[in-house]
């Protein structure tokens, strides 16, 4: 167990979670008890996007993106959080963690309303950046705006862009 999951683990009441791991790409989902399953048809194969009750843009840019099944993570991850549960993951780097939080937030988001509804908080600049460029693929084709802001760059132009 990494020494970040140790100080989670120890932070949170084991009693409230439940963990269940798969073996795929080392992935773990931590979710509260009695909500795990496998999300899997009868045949025991996973579930395809058009599975997840994503919008039809949702799932044109999943497509487009060349995505055509979820990976373990997505698969585990995403009923959850369309559902509005709390879900916390830990997967390879290269396994659609970042898609995985992603879709859901831009299901949520209300394309009508013109203020920020979601906020992604980023340890480093790069992984911003990358989270950014995710953000507008699948963004883009709810016509919904997406902005960076980070420390140390100007700051008036980071303002106007979230107006």
């Amino acid at each position: 167990m990494a020494d970040v999951e140790r100080r989670l683990v120890r932070e949170i009441d084991r009693s409230q979670f439940e963990c269940r791991t798969d073996g795929a790409y080392g992935t773990k989902l931590i979710l509260p008890p009695g909500i795990c399953s496998n999300f899997k048809n009868q045949k025991g194969q996973s579930l395809p996007f058009s599975e997840f009750n994503l919008s039809q843009e949702t799932n044109q840019a999943i497509r487009e993106a060349g995505f055509t099944k979820p990976t373990p993570i997505q698969q585990k991850a995403l009923p959850h959080v369309l559902a509005g549960k709390d879900v916390m993951g830990q997967a390879e780097t290269g396994t659609g963690k970042t898609i995985a939080f992603i879709l859901p937030i831009i299901e949520k988001i209300d394309s009508q309303r013109v203020s920020p509804q979601a906020l992604v908080l980023s340890p480093t600049r790069e992984l911003a950046h990358q989270i950014k460029e995710q953000f507008e693929h699948f963004a883009t084709a709810r016509k919904l705006r997406v902005s960076l802001v980070i420390g140390g760059e100007d700051m008036s132009e980071q303002i106007l862009d979230l107006r």
